[in-house]
Formats: C-alpha cells, sequence, structure tokens
C-alpha cells in the first residue's frame, strides 16, 4: 500500500466579498505527485466535505475565508 503522506496544492478559485467561497484544489503523493483520488476534504468543525475525483482534484464551498480543511 502506497505511503499515505498528503502533499495538498489548493487554488483558491474564487472567494467572493462575503463570507461564503470556493477552494478548488489537488491532492496528491508526497512521494511521486500523483493525484490520489478519493482523498476525503472536509472542513473542519462542520459537516461539509467532498471527496477528490479520479485525478485526485477537488471543488468545495467553504463557510468563511479562514475555515481549516481536514485531508484524509
Amino acid at each position: 500500500m502506497k505511503r499515505f503522506l498528503l502533499a495538498v496544492t489548493l487554488a483558491v478559485s474564487a472567494i467572493t466579498l462575503m463570507a461564503q467561497g470556493v477552494v478548488t484544489g489537488k491532492v496528491v503523493d508526497a512521494d511521486n505527485g500523483e493525484g490520489l483520488p478519493g482523498a476525503t476534504i472536509r472542513v473542519e468543525g462542520t459537516t461539509l466535505g467532498t471527496i477528490s475525483d479520479v485525478n485526485g482534484e477537488f471543488s468545495l464551498n467553504v463557510p468563511s475565508r479562514g475555515s481549516v480543511l481536514i485531508i484524509s
């Protein structure tokens, strides 16, 4: 089984001036840089979350600019 050290590259695509925004990014393997499908991305302290696609990419609506993402 692959070592599950993750490197996360987050590209903020659109943070609105209002309280909510969209964060997009890609979860990659730290050893080889390949995208990791099926990684869970959630907003700490909420029930909001998503799963990365077959390329390791994701998009998630976040409630505020200071939100913390938990990736596993």
